[in-house]
């Protein structure tokens, strides 16, 4: 068991074999402006479990002692007094074994926010992965402030050789100390800056994605004025061009971040402190490399924060737009089923018509025909009645015969109103049974048509129908209960996006619906009518009341024939003349 919890702790080999490597590379080659060497052990405290901590701790230890017997041998010194490698055994603590500790601290306030390289690369990720680069910059700063007052002098090491020291004298302690401190505290962040967001990229297969294009691009669009600025870097001496070229750079590197997101500026990154690290491999104290490292360390944080807070508002631009045609497909399939229940009652309701006309035939025909034939009858056997003293019930079954013919021909008529088909729906409403009976009640009654009389002629016989059964059952509702002296009534046409709109406008000067019991009831049928094509109702009770229905038809052709005209054009023609 204690050898498997071993084997669990412990890295694989290729990834021990690998940042060893790396480790010892940057640590030979390294260059002032940036601490490579923290962003690697920051890298990999982040993406391996923390249970491999003593792994990863020896194998920077033993990179360390390698890196000093290699440097004692390049620099052809003798033993030094602590295990040879080292002058004393607290530099050996503070150069060698706190680094791992300080950088896993920081990289703990990381993992605390469930910040992992699969989540880092939203603006809130990006922040916190800055904000943990910046406390183990800051943490290691005070390692080496503590290490270089250990040791009284500040040097730095490149590829082995001890270049520039400067001893620690009160005339110049803080002026060196001030210059080592902000030198190595933005190296450390530079160096975690480069090696965290490269990580990132790596390690999640969802970022490598499309990431030949970007390449591309970096060396197409991007190198160019990385390269001008190292000219510049070169040529020194020429502030204000060098200044120009900063802002160039500066340009490009947002430009190249709008469209490539956080993996955009993590390669001007890279790119930039690469051609700095090569100009200083070839002239190291040309200049005071603050001036750059700081340009590199708010260029490179602000554009990683752009980068990640334009890539999220793409994500949620893609979501939104995704949403969108979600919500689209959906719409439009509420709007099939909306169409096929309107088309279903529509054929509905043209059955309902079918089967109506078909017993008002019936009715008329064999009823009204047995009716007639009654009444010849009674006609004959009257003048006998009459004769035989019988003439008050030869009166009263005549009587009877023309009620029950009357009450016949008024269900036809309630079935399937022949002035409709006969008369058309404006002469049927302005002249027919129901101007007749609203007349008699005492009613002003007046129909008024607005609109083309071409497209009155395109509605069919369902929306026909529907309109005078509205217009009938409100007229009945003003004789009964409105006690109104006055009834209008409206009839407007007009053609929208491929649909006839027909709205029926009913007005009287009545008492509202204040008064009214079971308002409710009133009006369902005619609610009815109105959404079975595709329409709606509107009630308005205010100084009389006011009831406007909406039906909907879709564009038939209209086909008329030369020399024809129809029923309704006709009736209005005469009825305006």
């Amino acid at each position: 068991m204690t050898a498997a919890l071993k084997r669990q702790q412990l890295p694989p080999l290729t990834w021990m074999l690998g940042i060893g490597f790396l480790l010892l590379l940057f640590t030979h080659f390294g260059f002032y402006h940036w601490y490579i060497k923290a962003g690697l052990l920051f890298a990999v405290f982040w993406i391996r479990p923390n249970a491999e901590f003593a792994a990863w701790y020896a194998v920077n230890t033993l990179c360390s002692t390698f890196n000093a017997y290699k440097n004692l041998l390049i620099r052809g010194q003798s033993d030094l007094p602590f295990l040879g490698l080292w002058p004393s055994a607290e530099l050996f603590l503070l150069g060698t074994m706190l680094l791992p500790p300080l950088v896993f601290i920081a990289v703990q306030l990381l993992k605390s926010k469930d910040i992992r390289t699969g989540n880092a690369n939203t603006f809130r990720g990006m922040t916190y992965l800055l904000g943990a680069g910046l406390i183990a910059a800051l943490l290691l700063t005070l390692k080496d402030i503590a290490y270089v007052l250990t040791d009284g002098k500040i040097s730095e090491v490149k590829a082995g050789k001890i270049i520039g020291t400067v001893q620690l004298e009160w005339s110049n302690w803080f002026e060196a100390l001030g210059s080592f401190i902000i030198s190595h505290f933005m190296g450390a962040f530079i160096g975690i800056m480069i090696a965290a967001p490269l990580a990132m990229w790596i390690c999640e297969p969802g970022f490598r994605r499309r990431s030949r294009r970007l390449l591309v691009n970096a060396l197409l669009y991007l190198l160019p004025s990385a390269v001008l600025v190292s000219i510049a870097l070169v040529r020194g001496g020429d502030s204000q061009f060098f200044g120009l070229l900063q802002v160039l750079m500066l340009a490009a590197v947002v430009v190249f971040t709008f469209y490539n997101g956080w993996r955009g500026a993590a390669v001007s990154i890279v790119l930039i402190s690469v051609l700095i690290s090569v100009d200083n491999h070839f002239d190291p104290f040309s200049r005071d490399p603050k001036q750059m490292q700081l340009y590199v360390s708010i260029v490179g944080a602000m554009a990683l924060l752009f980068g990640a807070a334009m890539d999220e508002l793409k994500a949620r631009e893609a979501e939104l737009i995704q949403r969108q045609a979600e919500l689209y497909d959906s719409t439009l399939q509420k709007q099939n089923l909306l169409n096929q229940l309107i088309a279903a009652s529509r054929r509905g309701m043209q059955a309902q018509d079918v089967e109506r006309q078909r017993i008002a035939h019936e009715l008329h025909d064999e009823v009204g025909q047995s009716i007639a034939a009654l009444q010849i009858h009674l006609n004959l056997l009257q003048i006998d009645l009459h004769q035989q003293g019988k003439g008050v019930l030869a009166s009263r079954l005549v009587g009877i015969s023309e009620k029950i013919s009357d009450g016949v021909r008024r269900v036809v008529m309630d079935l399937s109103p022949i002035e409709l088909k006969e008369l058309g729906l404006y002469m049927a409403v302005a002249h027919g049974s129901i101007a007749k009976i609203a007349r008699q009640a005492g009613l002003h009654y007046e129909v008024v048509l607005k609109g083309s009389v071409e497209d009155l002629d395109r509605l069919d016989d369902t929306t026909n129908l529907a309109a005078y059964r509205i217009i009938q059952e409100s007229v009945t509702n003003v004789i009964k209960h409105a006690h109104a002296s006055r009834c209008r009534v409206t009839l407007s046409v007009d053609q929208r996006r491929g649909e006839l709109y027909m709205i029926v406008g009913i007005q009287d000067d009545g008492i509202g619906l204040h008064k009214v019991p079971n308002v409710e009831k009133a009006f369902i049928s005619i609610r009815d009518r109105a959404l079975a094509l595709n329409g709606n109702l509107h009630i308005r009770s205010r100084f009389g009341l006011r009831v406007h229905a909406l039906l909907r038809q879709q564009v038939a052709p209209y086909m008329k024939s030369v020399g024809s005209t129809s029923t309704d054009q006709r009736a209005l023609r005469a009825d305006f003349s």
